[in-house]
């Protein structure tokens, strides 16, 4: 789910029923899309971590700069408690 479609998903249920169109106003809109900015962050922020550790990695010559990799790298230093990984579980 992308960050539009969980704005209509999170806007449907504020809609004005009375009308034939899909408005739901403008406070209205505004909360929807906070809350489709919270999904999109909740669902990209694990993978942001993975990629910027890979971008890190490749630079510093550590490890093989591979998602991968990095994953497993981060899972034998930090354990499974990264805060950052835990959706990937």
């Amino acid at each position: 789910m992308d960050y539009f479609s969980s704005i209509l998903l999170f806007a449907q249920p504020f809609a004005d029923k009375s009308c034939c169109i899909f408005s739901p106003g403008p406070l209205r809109t505004i909360v929807a899309g906070g809350f489709g900015g919270v999904a999109l962050w909740v669902a990209i922020f694990p993978a942001d971590v993975v990629k910027s550790r890979v971008q890190i990695s490749a630079t510093a010559g550590t490890i093989e700069p591979t998602f991968r990799s990095v994953i497993k790298q981060i899972y034998k230093e930090e354990g499974s408690s990264n805060e950052f990984l835990t959706f990937l579980d």
